[in-house]
Protein backbone atom coordinates (compact mmCIF):
# COMPACT_ATOMS: atom_id res chain seq x y z
CA UNK A 1 0.00 0.00 0.00
CA UNK A 2 1.37 3.39 -1.03
CA UNK A 3 1.86 5.81 1.85
CA UNK A 4 2.63 9.51 1.83
CA UNK A 5 2.11 12.42 4.25
CA UNK A 6 -0.59 15.02 3.95
CA UNK A 7 0.54 17.81 1.66
CA UNK A 8 -0.07 21.54 2.06
CA UNK A 9 -2.77 21.20 -0.61
CA UNK A 10 -4.51 18.49 1.41
CA UNK A 11 -4.42 20.59 4.56
CA UNK A 12 -5.93 23.58 2.72
CA UNK A 13 -8.73 21.37 1.44
CA UNK A 14 -9.48 20.00 4.92
CA UNK A 15 -9.50 23.50 6.43
CA UNK A 16 -12.14 24.52 3.91
CA UNK A 17 -14.18 21.41 4.72
CA UNK A 18 -14.07 22.42 8.39
CA UNK A 19 -15.25 25.92 7.45
CA UNK A 20 -18.18 24.39 5.56
CA UNK A 21 -19.09 22.26 8.57
CA UNK A 22 -18.96 25.18 10.99
CA UNK A 23 -20.93 27.49 8.67
CA UNK A 24 -23.74 25.00 8.10
CA UNK A 25 -23.90 24.17 11.81
CA UNK A 26 -25.37 27.61 12.47
CA UNK A 27 -26.59 28.77 9.06
CA UNK A 28 -28.11 25.84 7.14
CA UNK A 29 -31.66 27.24 7.23
CA UNK A 30 -30.57 30.61 5.91
CA UNK A 31 -28.41 29.07 3.18
CA UNK A 32 -31.09 26.68 1.90
CA UNK A 33 -32.66 24.21 4.36
CA UNK A 34 -31.67 22.08 7.36
CA UNK A 35 -31.72 19.04 5.05
CA UNK A 36 -28.94 20.42 2.82
CA UNK A 37 -25.65 19.76 4.58
CA UNK A 38 -22.62 19.48 2.24
CA UNK A 39 -20.53 18.33 5.21
CA UNK A 40 -22.79 15.27 5.50
CA UNK A 41 -23.11 14.34 1.83
CA UNK A 42 -20.98 11.54 0.35
CA UNK A 43 -17.93 13.25 -1.15
CA UNK A 44 -14.51 12.13 -2.32
CA UNK A 45 -11.57 14.48 -2.83
CA UNK A 46 -8.94 13.13 -5.21
CA UNK A 47 -5.45 14.38 -6.07
CA UNK A 48 -2.63 12.96 -8.12
CA UNK A 49 0.21 11.46 -6.15
CA UNK A 50 3.29 13.60 -5.59
CA UNK A 51 5.42 10.63 -6.66
CA UNK A 52 7.05 10.53 -10.09
CA UNK A 53 4.83 10.09 -13.10
CA UNK A 54 3.85 6.51 -13.76
CA UNK A 55 4.28 4.62 -17.00
CA UNK A 56 2.02 5.71 -19.87
CA UNK A 57 1.47 9.06 -18.21
CA UNK A 58 -0.76 7.74 -15.46
CA UNK A 59 -0.61 8.90 -11.86
CA UNK A 60 -1.37 7.05 -8.70
CA UNK A 61 -4.25 8.70 -6.91
CA UNK A 62 -4.72 9.45 -3.25
CA UNK A 63 -8.33 10.04 -2.20
CA UNK A 64 -10.00 11.54 0.82
CA UNK A 65 -13.47 10.11 1.37
CA UNK A 66 -15.57 12.56 3.33
CA UNK A 67 -18.63 11.33 5.22
CA UNK A 68 -18.43 7.80 3.84
CA UNK A 69 -18.31 5.54 6.89
CA UNK A 70 -19.08 2.58 4.63
CA UNK A 71 -15.51 2.69 3.30
CA UNK A 72 -13.97 2.61 6.74
CA UNK A 73 -12.65 -0.88 6.09
CA UNK A 74 -10.39 0.48 3.32
CA UNK A 75 -6.81 0.50 4.55
CA UNK A 76 -5.74 4.05 5.45
CA UNK A 77 -2.77 5.44 3.55
CA UNK A 78 -1.63 8.01 6.11
CA UNK A 79 -2.10 8.94 9.71
CA UNK A 80 -4.72 11.66 9.90
CA UNK A 81 -3.73 14.98 11.43
CA UNK A 82 -7.09 16.74 11.20
CA UNK A 83 -9.22 18.97 13.41
CA UNK A 84 -11.18 16.90 15.91
CA UNK A 85 -14.46 17.97 14.27
CA UNK A 86 -13.46 16.23 11.05
CA UNK A 87 -11.80 13.10 12.38
CA UNK A 88 -15.01 11.12 12.58
CA UNK A 89 -16.09 11.96 9.03
CA UNK A 90 -12.91 11.61 6.97
CA UNK A 91 -11.31 8.42 5.73
CA UNK A 92 -8.17 8.22 3.61
CA UNK A 93 -7.68 5.29 1.27
CA UNK A 94 -5.91 4.22 -1.87
CA UNK A 95 -8.26 5.16 -4.68
CA UNK A 96 -6.95 2.60 -7.15
CA UNK A 97 -9.20 -0.10 -5.69
CA UNK A 98 -12.45 1.79 -6.28
CA UNK A 99 -11.98 4.31 -9.08
CA UNK A 100 -9.50 5.11 -11.80
CA UNK A 101 -8.06 8.38 -13.03
CA UNK A 102 -10.31 8.06 -16.07
CA UNK A 103 -13.38 7.93 -13.84
CA UNK A 104 -12.51 11.37 -12.53
CA UNK A 105 -11.17 13.02 -15.67
CA UNK A 106 -14.04 11.97 -17.91
CA UNK A 107 -16.22 14.59 -16.24
CA UNK A 108 -16.28 18.28 -17.10
CA UNK A 109 -15.33 19.59 -20.51
CA UNK A 110 -12.75 17.22 -22.00
CA UNK A 111 -11.19 19.95 -24.13
CA UNK A 112 -10.30 22.06 -21.06
CA UNK A 113 -7.44 20.44 -19.14
CA UNK A 114 -7.64 22.86 -16.21
CA UNK A 115 -11.39 22.57 -15.76
CA UNK A 116 -12.57 21.84 -12.23
CA UNK A 117 -13.42 18.15 -12.41
CA UNK A 118 -16.48 16.79 -10.72
CA UNK A 119 -18.70 13.72 -11.09
CA UNK A 120 -22.18 13.35 -9.67
CA UNK A 121 -22.98 9.91 -11.05
CA UNK A 122 -20.42 7.69 -9.32
CA UNK A 123 -21.24 5.24 -6.54
CA UNK A 124 -18.86 4.18 -3.81
CA UNK A 125 -20.01 1.61 -1.27
CA UNK A 126 -23.47 1.82 -2.82
CA UNK A 127 -23.86 5.57 -2.30
CA UNK A 128 -24.09 8.37 -4.87
CA UNK A 129 -21.24 10.75 -4.21
CA UNK A 130 -19.50 13.90 -5.41
CA UNK A 131 -15.97 13.26 -6.66
CA UNK A 132 -13.62 16.24 -6.98
CA UNK A 133 -10.11 16.34 -8.45
CA UNK A 134 -8.59 18.91 -6.11
CA UNK A 135 -5.27 19.60 -7.82
CA UNK A 136 -6.93 21.25 -10.82
CA UNK A 137 -5.68 24.88 -11.01
CA UNK A 138 -9.18 26.26 -11.53
CA UNK A 139 -10.40 25.00 -8.15
CA UNK A 140 -8.26 27.46 -6.13
CA UNK A 141 -7.94 25.09 -3.16
CA UNK A 142 -5.87 27.66 -1.27
CA UNK A 143 -8.70 30.24 -1.34
CA UNK A 144 -12.26 30.40 -0.05
CA UNK A 145 -13.47 29.81 -3.60
CA UNK A 146 -12.79 26.10 -3.12
CA UNK A 147 -15.38 25.92 -0.33
CA UNK A 148 -17.87 27.72 -2.57
CA UNK A 149 -17.16 25.22 -5.33
CA UNK A 150 -17.83 22.30 -2.99
CA UNK A 151 -21.08 23.90 -1.77
CA UNK A 152 -22.17 24.48 -5.39
CA UNK A 153 -21.48 20.93 -6.56
CA UNK A 154 -22.88 19.37 -3.40
CA UNK A 155 -26.07 21.34 -3.98
CA UNK A 156 -26.37 19.77 -7.45
CA UNK A 157 -26.23 16.34 -5.83
CA UNK A 158 -28.85 17.50 -3.33
CA UNK A 159 -31.09 18.81 -6.12
CA UNK A 160 -30.95 15.72 -8.29
CA UNK A 161 -30.43 12.78 -5.92
CA UNK A 162 -31.86 13.92 -2.57
CA UNK A 163 -34.81 16.17 -3.43
CA UNK A 164 -35.38 14.85 -6.96
CA UNK A 165 -36.02 18.21 -8.58
CA UNK A 166 -38.15 18.39 -11.69
CA UNK A 167 -35.88 20.11 -14.20
CA UNK A 168 -37.16 22.00 -17.26
CA UNK A 169 -35.36 21.53 -20.55
CA UNK A 170 -32.05 23.36 -20.35
CA UNK A 171 -28.64 23.60 -21.94
CA UNK A 172 -27.92 20.90 -24.50
CA UNK A 173 -24.34 20.90 -25.87
CA UNK A 174 -25.51 18.82 -28.83
CA UNK A 175 -27.88 21.52 -30.09
CA UNK A 176 -26.22 24.04 -32.46
CA UNK A 177 -26.22 27.55 -31.03
CA UNK A 178 -26.23 30.65 -33.21
CA UNK A 179 -24.51 33.81 -31.94
CA UNK A 180 -26.74 36.74 -32.87
CA UNK A 181 -25.21 40.24 -32.36
CA UNK A 182 -28.60 41.70 -31.42
CA UNK A 183 -29.18 38.90 -28.93
CA UNK A 184 -25.75 39.54 -27.42
CA UNK A 185 -26.61 43.21 -26.95
CA UNK A 186 -29.98 42.45 -25.36
CA UNK A 187 -28.48 39.76 -23.13
CA UNK A 188 -25.95 42.27 -21.83
CA UNK A 189 -28.73 44.77 -21.14
CA UNK A 190 -30.67 42.06 -19.32
CA UNK A 191 -27.71 41.24 -17.11
CA UNK A 192 -27.18 44.87 -16.17
CA UNK A 193 -30.83 45.32 -15.19
CA UNK A 194 -31.08 42.18 -13.03
CA UNK A 195 -27.76 43.02 -11.39
CA UNK A 196 -28.95 46.53 -10.54
CA UNK A 197 -32.31 45.18 -9.36
CA UNK A 198 -30.79 42.67 -6.93
CA UNK A 199 -28.39 45.23 -5.46
CA UNK A 200 -30.84 48.15 -5.30
CA UNK A 201 -30.95 49.83 -1.87
CA UNK A 202 -34.75 49.57 -1.63
CA UNK A 203 -37.11 46.79 -2.64
CA UNK A 204 -39.25 49.26 -4.57
CA UNK A 205 -36.28 50.26 -6.71
CA UNK A 206 -35.33 46.62 -7.13
CA UNK A 207 -38.79 45.67 -8.39
CA UNK A 208 -38.85 48.59 -10.81
CA UNK A 209 -35.52 47.51 -12.29
CA UNK A 210 -36.67 43.88 -12.37
CA UNK A 211 -39.59 44.99 -14.53
CA UNK A 212 -37.10 46.49 -17.00
CA UNK A 213 -35.16 43.22 -16.96
CA UNK A 214 -38.29 41.25 -17.80
CA UNK A 215 -39.20 43.66 -20.60
CA UNK A 216 -35.80 43.20 -22.25
CA UNK A 217 -35.98 39.44 -21.85
CA UNK A 218 -39.44 39.36 -23.44
CA UNK A 219 -38.08 41.27 -26.45
CA UNK A 220 -35.14 38.91 -26.76
CA UNK A 221 -37.24 35.77 -26.45
CA UNK A 222 -39.70 37.09 -29.02
CA UNK A 223 -36.76 37.13 -31.44
CA UNK A 224 -35.34 33.79 -30.21
CA UNK A 225 -38.07 31.36 -29.10
CA UNK A 226 -35.44 28.63 -28.91
CA UNK A 227 -33.80 30.45 -25.98
CA UNK A 228 -37.13 30.83 -24.19
CA UNK A 229 -37.32 27.04 -24.08
CA UNK A 230 -33.72 26.48 -22.97
CA UNK A 231 -32.94 29.18 -20.41
CA UNK A 232 -35.41 28.38 -17.57
CA UNK A 233 -33.73 25.05 -16.80
CA UNK A 234 -30.30 26.65 -16.67
CA UNK A 235 -31.46 29.35 -14.28
CA UNK A 236 -33.39 26.89 -12.13
CA UNK A 237 -30.45 24.52 -11.57
CA UNK A 238 -27.32 26.67 -11.93
CA UNK A 239 -28.86 29.93 -10.76
CA UNK A 240 -30.11 28.38 -7.53
CA UNK A 241 -26.72 26.72 -6.95
CA UNK A 242 -25.00 30.11 -7.35
CA UNK A 243 -27.60 31.61 -4.97
CA UNK A 244 -26.70 28.96 -2.38
CA UNK A 245 -23.00 29.78 -2.86
CA UNK A 246 -23.75 33.44 -2.22
CA UNK A 247 -25.82 32.66 0.86
CA UNK A 248 -22.95 30.56 2.16
CA UNK A 249 -20.55 33.49 1.69
CA UNK A 250 -22.94 35.83 3.48
CA UNK A 251 -23.44 33.51 6.45
CA UNK A 252 -19.72 32.88 6.98
CA UNK A 253 -18.80 36.56 6.71
CA UNK A 254 -17.30 36.52 3.21
CA UNK A 255 -20.06 38.69 1.77
CA UNK A 256 -17.59 40.78 -0.22
CA UNK A 257 -17.91 38.05 -2.83
CA UNK A 258 -21.54 39.09 -3.31
CA UNK A 259 -20.68 42.57 -4.53
CA UNK A 260 -18.17 41.50 -7.14
CA UNK A 261 -19.00 42.60 -10.69
CA UNK A 262 -20.82 40.11 -12.85
CA UNK A 263 -18.82 37.65 -14.89
CA UNK A 264 -17.16 39.15 -17.93
CA UNK A 265 -19.51 39.16 -20.89
CA UNK A 266 -18.04 37.26 -23.80
CA UNK A 267 -19.08 36.15 -27.24
CA UNK A 268 -18.39 32.51 -26.45
CA UNK A 269 -21.17 30.03 -27.08
CA UNK A 270 -20.70 28.48 -23.65
CA UNK A 271 -21.16 31.82 -21.88
CA UNK A 272 -24.17 32.96 -23.91
CA UNK A 273 -25.99 29.63 -23.89
CA UNK A 274 -25.13 28.56 -20.36
CA UNK A 275 -22.61 30.49 -18.25
CA UNK A 276 -24.48 33.78 -17.91
CA UNK A 277 -27.47 32.06 -16.34
CA UNK A 278 -25.55 31.33 -13.15
CA UNK A 279 -25.68 35.06 -12.43
CA UNK A 280 -29.12 35.95 -13.80
CA UNK A 281 -30.73 32.99 -12.03
CA UNK A 282 -29.00 33.74 -8.74
CA UNK A 283 -29.97 37.40 -8.85
CA UNK A 284 -33.60 36.46 -9.53
CA UNK A 285 -33.44 34.15 -6.48
CA UNK A 286 -32.09 37.00 -4.37
CA UNK A 287 -35.03 39.19 -5.37
CA UNK A 288 -37.47 36.40 -4.55
CA UNK A 289 -35.80 36.11 -1.14
CA UNK A 290 -36.30 39.82 -0.51
CA UNK A 291 -39.99 39.45 -1.40
CA UNK A 292 -40.30 36.85 1.40
CA UNK A 293 -42.46 34.44 -0.59
CA UNK A 294 -42.19 30.60 -0.45
CA UNK A 295 -40.27 30.27 -3.69
CA UNK A 296 -37.81 27.50 -2.80
CA UNK A 297 -40.37 24.72 -2.84
CA UNK A 298 -41.64 25.97 -6.21
CA UNK A 299 -38.13 25.54 -7.66
CA UNK A 300 -38.07 21.95 -6.41
CA UNK A 301 -41.34 21.34 -8.22
CA UNK A 302 -39.98 22.54 -11.57
CA UNK A 303 -40.48 26.31 -11.62
CA UNK A 304 -37.64 28.61 -12.66
CA UNK A 305 -36.57 31.73 -10.72
CA UNK A 306 -37.25 34.26 -13.49
CA UNK A 307 -40.72 32.79 -14.07
CA UNK A 308 -41.44 33.05 -10.33
CA UNK A 309 -40.13 36.61 -10.30
CA UNK A 310 -42.47 37.50 -13.14
CA UNK A 311 -45.41 35.99 -11.21
CA UNK A 312 -44.45 37.90 -8.08
CA UNK A 313 -44.21 41.20 -9.94
CA UNK A 314 -47.64 40.72 -11.46
CA UNK A 315 -49.05 40.61 -7.92
CA UNK A 316 -46.95 43.52 -6.69
CA UNK A 317 -47.66 46.14 -9.36
CA UNK A 318 -48.86 49.17 -7.40
CA UNK A 319 -48.17 52.87 -8.10
CA UNK A 320 -45.84 53.22 -5.12
CA UNK A 321 -43.53 50.53 -6.54
CA UNK A 322 -42.82 52.48 -9.72
CA UNK A 323 -39.86 54.36 -8.31
CA UNK A 324 -37.11 55.51 -10.67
Amino acid sequence: MHREPLTALDRCAFRQLLEIQETFDHGALRIWSPQFRPDRLPMVLVRRSTETERAAGRYELTSFAVNLPAVADCAPTVELELPIALRSTVQLFDASAILSLDDVLESGHPEADDEGRVRLDLEIAGQDCVVLLIDSPSLCVRTSEFARFIVHEAFHLHQLFVEGWRVPMGYDPNVPFRIDPTDVELAGEETRFIEAAATAPSLADGLFLAERFLEVRARRHARRPDLARLEPGNEQIEGSARFVENQYSFVNGRERRLSQPSERETLSIDHLQFGRHYRTGARACELLERLEIPWRQRLREGADPVGLLSEALMGARTPELAVV
